[in-house]
C-alpha cells in the first residue's frame, strides 16, 4: 500500500495511529501519539514491511507500541516509549522478522499489572540491538525485554538493560543469543 504517516500529533485519542489489517510497505516516522485511552500506536493482524522510526509514544493507556500480529518485516528505531500504563513494545503473538534497534524505552508499566521494555508474546527472528532500556524510580517496567509462549530465536546485543525493576532480560527457548548487554 505504499503508506507514510509522519509529522502528527495525537493526543487524548482511543487509540493513537492504527495501522490496519493486510497493511504492506507503511512507514510512520516522527509522529507524537500521547495520553490516548488505550495504545499510542496500534498494529491490527498480518501487516508486513513496516518501518516505525522517531516516533514519540507516551502516557497512553495501555502499550506504547503494540503488534497484534505480524506476518512479515518490521523495522522499529529511534523511537522513544515512556511512562505508558503496559510495556513500551508489545507484539501480542506470531511475530517475526523484526529489527528493533537504538529505541529510548523508559518507565512503562505504570498500571497494576506486570509489564516490560519490551514483550514478546511469541515470534522468532528477533533482533534487539542498540536499546536503551530503565526506570527513574522505584517502580515501572519489570524486564528491559521479556518472551514468553512460542518465542524462540531473539537476539538481544547491544543493549542497556540497567535500572528495571526485577532484572534486565527474561527469554524462554533455546535458540536465543544474549551478549553484550550492559
Amino acid at each position: 500500500s505504499d503508506e507514510v504517516i509522519s509529522g502528527n500529533s495525537i493526543y487524548g485519542c482511543s487509540q493513537g495511529i492504527v495501522i490496519a489489517d493486510k497493511s504492506v510497505n507503511v512507514s510512520v516516522t516522527n509522529n507524537v501519539c500521547s495520553n490516548n485511552y488505550i495504545n499510542g500506536i496500534l498494529v491490527q493482524g498480518t501487516s508486513s514491511n513496516l518501518l516505525f522510526s522517531g516516533n514519540i509514544s507516551s502516557n497512553n493507556g495501555s502499550a506504547g507500541i503494540l503488534f497484534k500480529e505480524l506476518s512479515g518485516t518490521a523495522i522499529l528505531n529511534n523511537n522513544l516509549l515512556y511512562s505508558n500504563v503496559s510495556s513500551g513494545m508489545s507484539f501480542a503473538s506470531a511475530s517475526s522478522n523484526l529489527v528493533i534497534s537504538g529505541n529510548m524505552i523508559h518507565n512503562n508499566d505504570t498500571g497494576a499489572a506486570a509489564a516490560n521494555g519490551i514483550d514478546i508474546g511469541g515470534g522468532t527472528d528477533i533482533v534487539i540491538t542498540g536499546n536503551r532500556f530503565y526506570n527513574t524510580g522505584t517502580a515501572g517496567q519489570d524486564y528491559a525485554v521479556r518472551s514468553f509462549n512460542n518465542s524462540d530465536y531473539i537476539t538481544v546485543i547491544g543493549n542497556n538493560t540497567r535500572g528495571n525493576s526485577v532484572g534486565t532480560i527474561s527469554l524462554v527457548g533455546s535458540n536465543n543469543l544474549i551478549a553484550s548487554n550492559i
